[in-house]
């Protein structure tokens, strides 16, 4: 486990410090892929990297919308935390097992990527199933209502100049520099 950890940190290294918007067509096919998988990894670390955090953390703050109960937003953020340590230890497993069996493709010549792609896949869910139980267990949160997020409840269905400037605005506030392509990518389209 200590060296799939190892690669996992060099690899997430790479990922990390890659120009994820060069995908220029004069590169070989082979770097270009290289890329897209590189993109593809700091993508999922960008979406577990608050429950890895959450591993070493013996406290931890959670703002909430301002017009949501105190209680109401602790028991949904404990249930979306619940919810991640039980999907994540399903996957760990999953993909754990589906990690020993791909050791068959060893015969295989050239480089196993199933089993690369399993390997950081079992340490991604693993970090994450940890970091989940933890948060629900031994991080003591403060809760704090954020009167930022109320408003950021009503920009959800802006489109347009008015939107984007309302929103940019509140990225400022909140201290979020990629929340507009969140948003986008999270949202669904309005009907």
């Amino acid at each position: 486990m200590r060296g799939l950890v190892i690669r996992f940190r060099a690899m997430l290294h790479a990922a990390e410090h890659e120009d994820v918007d060069d995908d220029d067509h004069d590169t070989p096919w082979t770097e270009r892929l290289r890329r897209r998988a590189l993109r593809f990894v700091a993508q999922r670390v960008a979406q577990q990297r608050l429950l890895w955090a959450l591993r070493r953390r013996d406290s931890a703050r959670l703002q909430y919308p301002a017009d949501l109960d105190a209680r109401e937003a602790d028991r949904r953020h404990r249930l979306l935390l619940a919810q991640a340590s039980a999907s994540h230890l399903r996957w760990l497993v999953f993909d754990a097992l589906l990690l020993v069996a791909s050791a068959l493709l060893a015969v295989v010549p050239g480089p196993n990527v199933i089993a690369y792609y399993l390997a950081f896949a079992v340490v991604a869910h693993y970090l994450s199933w940890r970091g989940a139980r933890r948060a629900l267990r031994g991080v003591h949160w403060a809760l704090e209502p954020s009167d930022v997020l109320v408003e950021l409840r009503r920009l959800a269905p802006l489109d347009g100049a008015e939107g984007t400037q309302q929103l940019a605005s509140v990225e400022a506030r909140l201290g979020l520099k990629h929340l507009a392509r969140f948003l986008r990518r999270v949202t669904p389209p309005a009907a």
